[in-house]
């Protein structure tokens, strides 16, 4: 009993606030075998956030994603990380360390209990007025999201509308779309999200109609 607790004893941190040192507790014999030992300096157990995110406009997929904020009461250094889910390896991922009291993210892959189907419904182009003409151009996708896990799932949705730099071009959401949640995300313009609670076996559709409208005279413009 005592020489399995003292196998897993963690080291004790010491230092100042610029530095920071790791004493092994007792000591370790290294083999001189040209060859690297890891030691197991600190373990510690976070609360997590479990959460997923979608571009379908991107990709038809669901990305799994866990914040949690770092409690330890030294920095953690930047490196690669080894990510494990239910026992299971994820594969390694770039870690840019975080300091006490900073949010640590990462992403555990693809979620595929989460189906989503993104397509192109709607799309037409107008011209209208008799003396001063404007085009009118509209598209219009529907999302259509699934959860097949048997828990509830947090989702965001996360699409990029049309930006005009000219004030002589309009864009609009049509009345038929899904009014999104949040907007201007992270201070992009046109970034949006729509923040759902999807219940195990539930199925959401989203829509998403632009339009955008211009002088028909107005050179330069195309595509969107």
């Amino acid at each position: 009993s005592r020489m399995k607790e003292a196998s897993v004893a963690m080291a004790r941190l010491a230092g100042t606030a610029l530095t920071q040192r790791y004493d092994l507790p007792g000591r370790v014999a290294i083999p001189s075998d040209n060859q690297p030992h890891r030691f197991r300096l600190d373990e510690r157990t976070l609360a997590a956030e479990l959460a997923a995110r979608a571009v379908p406009s991107r990709q038809p997929a669901a990305w799994t994603f866990v914040e949690a904020e770092w409690t330890g009461d030294a920095a953690l250094p930047p490196g690669p990380v080894q990510l494990f889910q239910d026992g299971a390896s994820m594969g390694r991922s770039a870690f840019a360390g975080a300091a006490p009291g900073a949010v640590i993210e990462s992403s555990f892959g693809v979620d595929d209990r989460i189906e989503i189907d993104h397509e192109l419904v709607r799309q037409e182009r107008e011209v209208t007025g008799l003396l001063s003409k404007t085009v009118n151009e509209l598209r219009e996708h529907r999302i259509t999201i699934t959860n097949r896990h048997a828990r509830p799932v947090s989702l965001t949705v996360l699409d990029q509308l049309p930006v005009s730099r000219d004030e002589r071009i309009e864009v609009r959401l049509t009345d038929r779309s899904t009014s999104p949640d949040r907007r201007d995300i992270d201070d992009q313009p046109g970034r949006i999200a729509w923040d759902l609670d999807l219940a195990p076996g539930q199925t959401r559709e989203l829509v998403l109609g632009v339009v955008a409208s211009w002088p028909e005279d107005l050179p330069g413009v195309s595509g969107w």
